[in-house]
């Protein structure tokens, strides 16, 4: 049997890992997202400069995965308690495009569990 004691330093131990691991998976999505885009661009019939909407579209989505991609990654290299990590989460999952529906709803279980 786990005392009290020793599940509060359980607790303490596996939440910056869970941190850790879902930042990670974020990180992994939005590259995914970030390398499909620009596949789909790099693909994309040369179109007529400012005129072509769906390839404007995607020009859009690349600054916005760069720019969502590159929050994630400043986060990761900050040495953050696992409050402030819980509450950038908190703000990523709720700004998020390119995020899928399990990961943030992976994401928003960790931001709404009770603090141990």
């Amino acid at each position: 049997m786990i005392s009290s004691l020793n599940l509060a330093a359980v607790n303490a131990e596996t939440v910056p890992t869970r941190l850790d691991a879902l930042w990670q998976a974020i990180q992994r999505q939005l590259e995914d997202e970030k390398a499909r885009i620009f596949q789909e661009i790099s693909h994309y019939p040369p179109p007529i400069p400012a005129c072509d909407v769906q390839f404007n579209a995607l020009l859009e989505e690349r600054v916005a995965v760069l720019k969502e991609l590159g929050q994630v990654k400043m986060i990761r290299k900050q040495r953050l308690s696992a409050g402030e990590q819980i509450a950038l989460l908190d703000e990523l999952t709720r700004s998020a495009r390119f995020l899928g529906d399990d990961l943030v709803k992976q994401a928003r279980r960790v931001v709404m569990a009770p603090a141990s």
